[in-house]
Formats: C-alpha cells, sequence, structure tokens
C-alpha cells in the first residue's frame, strides 16, 4: 500500500486522474481498454496512463531461454522486411510455435 508521503511526491510529478490530459474525459469503463492505446506522452498525464505508456515498450520473458529467442527473432524478423517488430507480438508467435511442437 501506497503511503501519503509517497502519494503527494507521485502527485508532484503526475497530475491525479480526474486532471490527466488524457483520460479525464473518458467513460470509467472504458479507461483500462483506452490507455493500451496510449502513443504519446504529453505533460499532465497521469500516473495510470504514464504506466500504461511504458508497458507498451517492455516485453516481460518467462526465463532467459525465451529471451535469447526473442532477441533471436527481432532480426530475423527485420531481414524479412519489417523495420520496427514489436515485441509484443513476434513473444506471442514464439509462444505459439513452442506449444505446437510439444
Amino acid at each position: 500500500m501506497i503511503t501519503r508521503a509517497e502519494r503527494l511526491e507521485l502527485f508532484k510529478r503526475f497530475a491525479r486522474e480526474r486532471d490527466c490530459v488524457v483520460c479525464k474525459d473518458w467513460p470509467r469503463r472504458e479507461k483500462v481498454w483506452r490507455r493500451l492505446e496510449i502513443d504519446d506522452l504529453p505533460k499532465g498525464i497521469c500516473v495510470r496512463c504514464n504506466r500504461a505508456f511504458w508497458q507498451g515498450f517492455i516485453v516481460w520473458t518467462k526465463d532467459e531461454v525465451e529471451m535469447d529467442e526473442l532477441t533471436e527473432a527481432i532480426p530475423e524478423d527485420r531481414r524479412r522486411g519489417n523495420p520496427r517488430p514489436n515485441g509484443h507480438e513476434l513473444l506471442k508467435e514464439l509462444r505459439e510455435r513452442k506449444a505446437t511442437r510439444h
């Protein structure tokens, strides 16, 4: 649980959710899904929108073997003509291939 002091520290860097320039006008039920599509990081963004933005760049793997497979798949995907391979999609394809082999 976050303490009051930590929460106040966050508000020095980020806007409150009700003041966020990105999500303040979105319906409450749609906020989670709309945050997945954030592709810009404007000033005045809330903590949740900031986290959703950066999660689009970070890919979590199960172990080092899977990480090695992903790092090998990225240059292969570039050679196929994709200048900006998506790590999430490549990892999903690798896991599907691995599931069909076993």
